[in-house]
């Protein structure tokens, strides 16, 4: 479940303030983002959608305390084992948290498979949320095929 904003009487590819009234973030893949080792990155261009919610390195920083639908989707290259993962760190925790994480293994080889997670946490202002897998080469460097976002409900 993915909500795109479309302009509504605002200004030209602007939501209007009816629309922005919620804390909403929603990050693509590209072909020249570079991920470092298990920590993947996104594109940040006009297609990005940020609103109350900060990017950070990768990260998305939360601006507002409330109850969020996290939601990530990643396609790779088969492996024998492959795992997609959303993390959470804050002032408040002494180590990295997993909220929602997805392990596959595989025999086949060189085939496509996508990994989509999603889920609904209580995140407070000024934690952070990412995502990590277990090979960063092995994404696909297709926009459309990987993102990440999260909005307040």
């Amino acid at each position: 479940l993915i909500y795109f904003f479309l302009p509504n009487e605002g200004e030209e590819g602007k939501p209007s303030s009816a629309q922005s009234s919620k804390a909403f973030a929603h990050l693509r893949g590209g072909s020249a983002v570079v991920h470092e080792n298990e920590f993947v990155h996104w594109n940040i261009d006009d297609d990005t959608l940020l609103h109350d919610i900060d990017h950070r390195g990768g990260r998305l920083v939360i601006q507002k305390e409330g109850y969020y639908h996290v939601y990530s989707k990643i396609s790779y290259i088969n492996t024998t084992m492959f795992y997609h993962s959303v993390m959470l760190t804050g002032p408040r925790y002494k180590e990295d948290i997993t909220l929602i994480k997805s392990w596959k293994n595989s025999v086949q080889s060189l085939d496509q498979s996508n990994s989509c997670l999603d889920g609904v946490f209580h995140l407070t202002k000024g934690c952070t949320i990412f995502v990590k897998v277990s090979d960063t080469s092995k994404i696909f460097k297709n926009p459309t095929q990987n993102y990440f976002g999260a909005f307040i409900i």
